[in-house]
C-alpha cells in the first residue's frame, strides 16, 4: 500500500477517532460512531448521485451529510441527555437505525441489493 493510500484511507478514521475523544471528554461514550459514519458516506454518495455534475454533487452530498448528521446526532442527544436513555443501548440502536437506513436506501435509489457502482462521467474531473 502507498503512503498517500494509507493517507487517504486514514483520514475518517482519525476523525471518528477525534469524535470519540471529544465525547469522552464530555462524559459520554458514544458508541454509535459507526453508525454515524455509515449513514454520513452514504448521504455524501446519495447527493453525489443526484446533484448531476460533479460541483453540484460535492455541494449537495456534503448538505445531505451534514443534515443528517445534524439529525441523527440531535435524535442521540434528545435520547441520552432529555429521556435519560442508557447511552450504550442508544449507541447499538444508531447502529441499527443507520445500518438499515443505508440497506433501505440503497436499494430504493440506486436499485440495488449491495455496491454502488457509480458512472465515470459522474466523477470530478482527473481523478
Amino acid at each position: 500500500m502507498s503512503p498517500e493510500t494509507f493517507l487517504v484511507t486514514l483520514g475518517p478514521l482519525v476523525l471518528a477517532a477525534l469524535g470519540g475523544l471529544l465525547s469522552e471528554w464530555a462524559g459520554l461514550m458514544n458508541i454509535g460512531l459507526e453508525g454515524f459514519m455509515l449513514l454520513w458516506a452514504f448521504l455524501a454518495i446519495a447527493g453525489a448521485h443526484l446533484g448531476g455534475s460533479w460541483l453540484a454533487g460535492l455541494l449537495l452530498g456534503l448538505g445531505f451529510a451534514l443534515l443528517g448528521g445534524l439529525l441523527l446526532g440531535g435524535l442521540m442527544t434528545w435520547t441520552v441527555i432529555e429521556r435519560r436513555a442508557n447511552v450504550f443501548i442508544v449507541g447499538l440502536a444508531i447502529n441499527l437505525l443507520a445500518t438499515s437506513l443505508v440497506s433501505y436506501g440503497g436499494s430504493w435509489l440506486f436499485r440495488t441489493r449491495s455496491v454502488v457502482a457509480l458512472a465515470t462521467d459522474q466523477m470530478v474531473p482527473g481523478w
